[in-house]
């Protein structure tokens, strides 16, 4: 009934405590797992090794299906939420587009503590609801999942900057080329995008930086209130996509990267480090910072 499963485990680049870290599940387990021990496996289970793994949902719909349990649906969303709060990043995972790559990022912002980002564009999880800025599905319950987890990530925004800061850095030229090319293409969305961001920068744990240049790299990287292992979630920048190949091969192709390695992960602070220099003075109070990104939208019409 498992044999695909294990199969996939044995297979896979990490060793059993590595995925049972990724994974939130007793390394135990996974052991009696591989070992035919357990005739049938949790959905819950089931699910957590599947996106630990990277599969397709499809795939991972089989292997539910094979033990009788309920397919992915709709309603799964607080299921996924669950699941990350038991993954760690540990050691280095490859991040492709999916669940994985999605639930992976609402494990690492869950974490107590501080929040650097460093990006060239505003937060995605500002969108409004309904919209994806990056992928699109043709997959219903793809699509309602992904909503899910932005809208948790969303509750964790709000519910962090209550103890801890959060750190935005944008490339002060990349900020104005995306509402640029976003008020061409999708007015009402960058709007209502630019509002929230606004509303969120006046809050005093939200510290938004526009930046003299533009950075190499796009990260996240989160400082533990609990001094514990920093953790980066490191996502390569997106390039022009002049291909016309089908979605799922497009889906294939490798975004970066996830580590708790502290030797990677001090090149991240020191890049931090780097980039607090290179801010605009003029734009470091939260109101010119507001006028500055108005003036962005107002030259566009």
């Amino acid at each position: 009934m498992n044999d695909i499963l294990i199969k996939l485990i044995k297979h896979s680049s990490y060793t059993r405590n590595e995925l049972a870290m990724l994974s939130g599940l007793p390394n135990s387990y996974l052991f009696q797992i591989e070992k035919k021990k357990i005739k049938k496996i949790g959905r819950e289970k089931i699910i957590a090794i599947g996106i630990s793994l990277d599969l397709p949902k499809d795939q991972i719909n089989e292997i539910l299906d094979k033990n009788q349990h309920k397919l992915f649906s709709e309603t799964d969303a607080d299921l996924l939420f669950e699941i990350s709060q038991k993954r760690r990043i540990t050691g280095i995972q490859p991040l492709y587009p999916g669940l994985n790559f999605d639930t992976l990022l609402l494990s690492l912002e869950s974490i107590p503590g501080d929040l650097i980002i460093v990006n060239d564009r505003p937060p995605s999880i500002l969108l409004q609801f309904g919209y994806r800025d990056q992928y699109k599905y043709n997959d219903s319950v793809l699509e309602a999942l992904f909503e899910g987890i932005k809208k948790r990530r969303l509750d964790l925004l709000d519910q962090q900057l209550k103890n801890y800061r959060r750190e935005y850095f944008v490339c002060e030229k990349c900020l104005e080329e995306y509402i640029h090319n976003k008020y061409r293409s999708e007015k009402k969305k960058l709007l209502k995008h630019i509002e929230a961001l606004c509303h969120y920068i006046q809050n005093p744990n939200y510290s938004f930086n526009l930046l003299k240049v533009c950075p190499y790299i796009r990260f996240e990287m989160k400082i533990p209130a609990d001094n514990s292992m920093k953790q980066v979630y490191y996502i390569g920048r997106q390039g022009l996509d002049h291909s016309k190949e089908k979605k799922d091969m497009q889906d294939k192709r490798l975004h970066g990267f996830a580590t708790d390695s502290k030797k990677i992960t001090n090149y991240f602070i020191m890049e931090y480090e780097n980039l607090k220099n290179l801010v605009y003075n003029r734009y470091r109070q939260t109101e010119t910072a507001i006028e500055r990104i108005n003036e962005m939208v107002n030259n566009c019409s």
